[in-house]
């Protein structure tokens, strides 16, 4: 199930954070569990996409329960036309998990 959630953005999220980005599952792993699908610094939070529900973060401002295949393409789409240095990024991840 994937659902969106948005959180407060920390100071270092706050200078780094760009739409397209990958999320880990930690900080330690290379799992990726989702991406940000976009970075609102007028109201110091960004949206994230995750690929399966997280627990609840002293930083979650609010979340959406279930996303459609659709609403998640659309927002890679938005997310990638932000920020289209991460074209690279994904078309590897995609290209690596067809092969």
């Amino acid at each position: 199930m994937i659902q969106e959630y948005y959180v407060t953005l920390t100071e270092e999220a706050r200078e780094s954070a760009r739409p397209a980005q990958f999320v880990y599952t930690d900080n330690a792993s290379d799992l990726i569990a989702g991406f940000i699908s976009e970075v609102d610094l007028d109201n110091n939070r960004m949206r994230l996409t995750l690929f399966e529900p997280c627990e609840e973060s002293e930083y979650m401002i609010d979340s959406v329960e279930e996303l459609s295949m659709e609403d998640i393409r659309l927002r890679l789409v938005e997310s990638l036309k932000a920020n289209p240095d991460m074209m690279d990024s994904w078309n590897e991840i995609i290209k690596n998990s067809i092969s």
